[in-house]
C-alpha cells in the first residue's frame, strides 16, 4: 500500500517472481476547457494599462528573445493625452517580464500626433527588440490612412529603422503606394533578423480601387528587402491579412474577403512558391499562427461557433477544419449569431491554444495538440442502475466527460436484451461517436 502521495503523482506496484517494484509517476498536464482539463493560470489577470481613463482597446502581444514580453494596445482620446498625443487614439506599449511583473510603465508609440493612430500589431525580432505597426489617419503618407511602423530594443528604447539609437527614432511610413487608404496592418519577424508586414491597400496603383492585401519585407538592418508587392491575384473587396513566417525563411500572407480565406507563399528571396492564390476556407480567418512544427494554424468564427485548421506552409490540408468549442458544455454557451473573436497561439510543445469569448461575458481557452485533437485526459465514469433516467448524466455536473451506462436491467430487467448508452457534454465527442 503506498500512501502520502501528491495529488498529481501516482504509484504504480509491480509483482515478480524476484520482489516488488514501485513507480511513481506525475499526472500528465490537463488542458481543455471541459471542467476536467482547464488550463492552468499562472497568477490572476491583471490590468495592463497604468491609465484609466477613456478607452483602452486592440490589444496585440508576443513574447521576446529574452522571456519579456510586450503588449501594445489602442489608447483612445483622454487615454493618451499623458503621453503628448492630443488629437485623438494613440498607440500605447509596455513590457513586462516573464513572471508578469512590469518592466517598466506605458509608453506611446507613435511619434504622428495628427489624426488617430489604430491597430496594432507587433513582432518580436532576432535581435532580442521588436517592432510595431499600425494604421495612421491625418494624412502622415500624403494621402489618406497610412500604415506606420516604430522599431525597439528589447527594453523599450526607440530604434531607427536600422536598430541604431542616433538622431531621430521616430516612426515611418510602411506603405510604398501612398495613394488612397492603407489599414489591416500585420507584421512577423523573419529569420535572418528582418520583418515581413502585411496591410491592405486601396491604391489604384497596385489594385483596382477596392482594399486588396499588400505586402513588403525589409532586412535587419531595416532596408527595404522586397518592394510593395500584391499579394491577391483576383480582385475583390478584401477585409484583413495576417503574414505569418515560415520555417524556410519565408513567409506567407493570408487574407480574407466575404466567403472565404485566401493565402499567398513566399520563399525566402520573396518569390511567390504559388502563383495563384490559395483558398484555404469557405470561412473568414480570425487568426493565424506558425506551428513549432512549422505549420500553420487557423482559426474561424461561423455563426457562433469556433473553428480551427492546420495547414502545410504551402497551404495543403494537414488537420482539415474542425470544431472547437464545446457548445453543449453546460458550463458554456455560444449565443448564435455572436462573433466568439477566436484567436490562436502557438505552444512550445507542438500544440496551440485557442481562445474565444462565448456571448460577449465570459472568455474560453482549448488546448489543441498539433494533431488537431483536443488536449487533456478525458474523465470518463463507468455506471449501472436499474433506473439511469434519474441519474444518467449527474457524473457530467461534476466534471466527467464522458458516461458509460449499462441500461440492460432499465430496459428488460435479467432477459436476453443488452443494452448501453453513452453520454458527453462535448462536441467534439458527440461528434466522434
Amino acid at each position: 500500500n503506498v500512501t502520502g502521495l501528491p495529488s498529481n503523482q501516482a504509484a504504480t506496484v509491480t509483482y515478480t517472481a524476484t520482489g516488488i517494484s514501485v513507480t511513481i509517476t506525475e499526472a500528465p498536464t490537463v488542458s481543455s476547457d471541459s471542467p476536467s482539463g482547464e488550463l492552468t493560470a499562472e497568477g490572476s489577470e491583471f490590468v495592463v494599462h497604468s491609465e484609466s481613463t477613456s478607452v483602452q482597446a486592440y490589444s496585440e502581444a508576443v513574447k521576446l528573445a529574452d522571456g519579456k514580453f510586450v503588449v501594445v494596445w489602442q489608447g483612445a482620446a483622454a487615454g493618451v493625452t499623458g503621453f503628448g498625443d492630443t488629437s485623438g487614439a494613440g498607440i500605447v506599449g509596455r513590457i513586462y517580464n516573464a513572471d508578469g511583473t512590469p518592466s517598466g510603465e506605458d509608453f506611446l508609440v507613435n511619434t504622428t500626433i495628427a489624426g488617430n493612430s489604430n491597430y496594432p500589431d507587433v513582432a518580436a525580432l532576432s535581435d532580442g527588440g521588436f517592432v510595431v505597426t499600425w494604421t495612421q489617419e491625418g494624412g502622415a503618407d500624403g494621402d489618406g490612412n497610412g500604415i506606420l511602423g516604430r522599431r525597439y530594443g528589447n527594453d523599450g528604447t526607440p530604434r531607427n529603422i536600422d536598430g541604431t539609437t542616433t538622431g531621430s527614432t521616430g516612426d515611418f511610413v510602411i506603405n510604398t503606394n501612398t495613394d488612397a487608404a492603407q489599414s489591416a496592418t500585420s507584421v512577423v519577424g523573419l529569420s535572418d533578423g528582418g520583418f515581413a508586414v502585411s496591410y491592405l491597400s486601396s491604391s489604384t496603383t497596385i489594385g483596382s480601387g477596392a482594399p486588396v492585401p499588400a505586402v513588403k519585407t525589409y532586412t535587419a538592418a531595416g532596408v527595404v528587402d522586397d518592394d510593395e508587392v500584391l499579394a491577391s491575384t483576383t480582385n475583390a473587396t478584401y477585409t484583413d491579412t495576417e503574414v505569418v513566417a515560415l520555417d524556410t525563411g519565408g513567409y506567407a500572407v493570408i487574407f480574407k474577403k466575404s466567403g472565404g480565406t485566401f493565402a499567398r507563399f513566399y520563399d525566402s528571396n520573396g518569390d511567390a512558391v504559388n502563383g495563384t492564390q490559395t483558398q484555404l476556407s469557405s470561412y473568414e480567418f480570425t487568426g493565424a499562427a506558425k506551428l513549432v512544427d512549422g505549420n500553420i494554424g487557423l482559426t474561424y468564427a461561423n455563426g457562433g461557433q469556433v473553428i480551427a485548421q492546420v495547414i502545410s506552409p504551402t497551404g495543403a490540408d494537414v488537420v482539415p477544419a474542425f470544431r472547437v468549442d464545446n457548445v453543449a458544455d453546460a458550463t458554456e454557451t455560444i449565443i448564435t449569431g455572436n462573433d466568439p473573436v477566436p484567436n490562436i497561439a502557438a505552444l512550445s510543445d507542438g500544440s496551440f491554444v485557442v481562445t474565444y469569448s462565448s456571448g460577449f461575458y465570459d472568455v474560453y481557452a482549448q488546448k489543441i495538440t498539433a494533431a488537431g485533437e483536443h488536449a487533456g485526459v478525458p474523465f470518463v465514469v463507468g455506471d449501472t442502475h436499474s433506473n439511469p433516467g434519474l441519474k444518467l448524466a449527474t457524473p457530467l455536473e461534476f466534471g466527467a466527460d464522458i458516461v458509460m451506462h449499462s441500461t440492460t436491467k432499465y430496459l428488460a430487467g435479467h432477459n436476453q436484451i443488452i443494452g448501453g448508452v453513452i453520454v458527453t457534454n462535448h462536441q467534439h465527442v458527440f461528434e466522434k461517436m
